[in-house]
């Protein structure tokens, strides 16, 4: 609180609104994990903390902060808050400034995570009609495609990450 005190103070200072903003998202991050419920969904106080974060880290671009670690963490909120769109919109400025493994990585995580989704509603859509059935597929592999374009992107750029090539190959169980 002391930290947004001090931003309502000065609300013009772009890079003050970034740190709050971290200084938030890692405060919901560490009471996230303390409470984890398993679900991969932010529970009750945790959400509310990452969605002040990305209040302030939106306030800092528009201020004109523009960093890869600022997309990177904007993205990253957006993506625990569950706004798929918001975090490949942020992950694909990160990636513009910075076009390195982290942010193809990241960005092919979003992708690979609506390719996951839209494969549970696939699933779920007994109701649904021939079309409707066949949209979801076609979104769903254009979703897994897109995120492996970007998983084999950052792993030209680290061949040696595991990590990579875990992400890589749960791609791939998706598809």
């Amino acid at each position: 609180q002391a930290f947004e005190t001090v931003a309502q103070a000065y609300p013009e200072d772009g890079y003050l609104q970034y740190e709050i903003g971290v200084c938030l998202a890692e405060q919901a991050v560490a009471l996230q994990r303390s409470h984890e419920a398993g679900t991969g969904q932010l529970i009750g106080r945790a959400r509310e903390l990452m969605a002040r974060a990305r209040r302030h880290l939106s306030r800092a671009a528009e201020l004109g902060e523009h960093s890869a670690d600022l997309y990177c963490n904007l993205g990253m909120a957006a993506y625990n808050l569950g706004d798929m769109e918001g975090a490949r919109q942020a992950f694909r400025k990160m990636l513009q400034i910075e076009g390195g493994d982290d942010a193809n990585n990241n960005l092919a995580i979003v992708y690979a995570k609506e390719a996951e989704r839209l494969r549970q509603e696939l699933k779920t859509s007994v109701m649904a009609s021939d079309e409707r059935k066949h949209q979801l597929q076609e979104e769903m592999r254009t979703a897994i495609s897109t995120a492996l374009h970007y998983f084999h992107k950052a792993l030209e750029l680290d061949r040696d990450n595991p990590v990579l090539h875990g992400n890589i190959g749960l791609a791939y169980m998706i598809r």
